[in-house]
C-alpha cells in the first residue's frame, strides 16, 4: 500500500478523530497517514484487503455480496438521518404549540380612554 499524494510505502493507521472516519469504518474502509508528507487518506481496511487480495474474491459473487451490503449500509444510514430530521421537526412543532401565546393587542381594540 502506498501514499496516494507522495507514493511512499511508509505509512500509518491514523487515530480517528472526527464523524467522517465512523462513516468510512462502516463501508470497510480505514484511515492512514503517510510519515513522510503527512498525507491523511482513507484506504480498505487490512482484513478486507487480505480478502480482496485471495482468490475468493475474484469470484462475481462476492463482489455483488459486498454491493449490496454497501448499498444496504448507505440505505440504513439514510434512513436513521430522516427519522433523526422528522423527529426534531415533531419535537420543534411540539414545542411550538405547546408554549402559551399572548394575545396581540392593537390599539383600535382597545378604544381610547375619552369614550
Amino acid at each position: 500500500m502506498n501514499c496516494p499524494a507522495c507514493g511512499k510505502s511508509d505509512i500509518r493507521r491514523s487515530h480517528s478523530s472526527d464523524w467522517r472516519d465512523n462513516f468510512e469504518r462502516l463501508l470497510g474502509r480505514q484511515a492512514y497517514r503517510c510519515r513522510k508528507c503527512r498525507q491523511r487518506f482513507y484506504y480498505p481496511a487490512v482484513g478486507e484487503l487480505a480478502r480482496r487480495n485471495s482468490g475468493l474474491a475474484q469470484k462475481k459473487g462476492v463482489k455483488v455480496r459486498d454491493f449490496r451490503r454497501r448499498k444496504r449500509v448507505m440505505r440504513r444510514i439514510i434512513a436513521v438521518a430522516v427519522f433523526v430530521v422528522m423527529f426534531s421537526l415533531f419535537g420543534l412543532f411540539l414545542r411550538h404549540i405547546s408554549q402559551d401565546h399572548p394575545p396581540q393587542s392593537n390599539a383600535q381594540d382597545m378604544g381610547s380612554p375619552n369614550e
